[in-house]
C-alpha cells in the first residue's frame, strides 16, 4: 500500500544511509522500524500491568532452610503467620 509521510530532511537522509549500509530498501527499513516500535509498545504495556510484590524484612534466606525444597519453604511461610 502506498502512503505519504512527511519526515524531517535530516532524518530521511540518515534513514537512507542506514538502509543502504544494511542493504535494504528505505521502505523495508521504515516497515521494520515501525513494526518493532509497535511490538515494543504492546509488550511494555502487558509487562507494566504486573507488579511484583515486595516484602520488607531481614535480608537473605533463613539459616538452615533449603530453598530448593518447596516443603521447607512452605513450612517456613506457614510458621511466620
Amino acid at each position: 500500500m502506498r502512503t505519504t509521510v512527511d519526515l524531517p530532511e535530516a532524518l530521511l537522509r540518515q534513514a537512507k544511509q542506514h538502509a543502504a549500509k544494511a542493504g535494504v530498501t528505505l521502505a523495508a527499513l521504515i516497515e521494520d522500524a515501525l513494526m518493532e516500535k509497535l511490538h515494543r509498545r504492546s509488550v511494555s504495556k502487558t509487562d507494566a500491568a504486573f507488579v511484583f510484590p515486595v516484602y520488607r524484612g531481614p535480608a537473605g534466606a533463613k539459616t538452615g532452610v533449603d530453598l530448593r525444597s518447596n516443603r521447607e519453604v512452605l513450612d517456613l511461610l506457614d510458621a511466620d503467620e
